[in-house]
């Protein structure tokens, strides 16, 4: 993901997005950031204010110890992956529905989308409109 849309995430939910500023060694969203394309802003925004509220609403406020802190964001096998410690069962469901709905969403853009095979040396998977089917 873009500086831009990264800093979106990190300014805007700082106390979820925490480990960034562990060692590079302890975090993957440290050493690597949001792993993958701008077109999921949206959805990982938008789950990001999910757990917010989730916490708040469970009376867990971002200063605790016990807030949830996001360990790593990325794309694998086409669809996303949204690390997380301290989640509730509440928090867990909201994240397997993005990681769900991130297949119908292209990476790149944002439109609708499907997983397509990609093939570079083995084929792949990634979730693409028909306009970025070959990026």
């Amino acid at each position: 993901m873009n500086h831009e849309n990264t800093s979106k995430l990190y300014n805007n939910f700082p106390e979820l997005y925490r480990a960034r500023h562990l060692d590079e060694t302890e975090s993957s969203l440290a050493a690597w950031g949001v792993e993958c394309h701008d077109g999921w802003l949206s959805l990982i925004y938008h789950l990001s204010e999910e757990i917010h509220n989730c916490a708040a609403v469970a009376g867990i406020e971002p200063e605790d110890s016990s807030y949830p802190c996001v360990s790593q964001v990325k794309q694998k096998s086409g669809t996303l992956r949204f690390y997380m410690s301290d989640a509730s069962e509440e928090m867990r469901v909201r994240i397997r529905k993005a990681e769900d709905e991130s297949a119908n969403i292209c990476e790149i853009c944002g439109d609708s989308g499907e997983l397509m095979p990609i093939k570079v040396g083995r084929p792949f998977f990634k979730a693409r409109c028909p306009k970025h089917v070959k990026d």
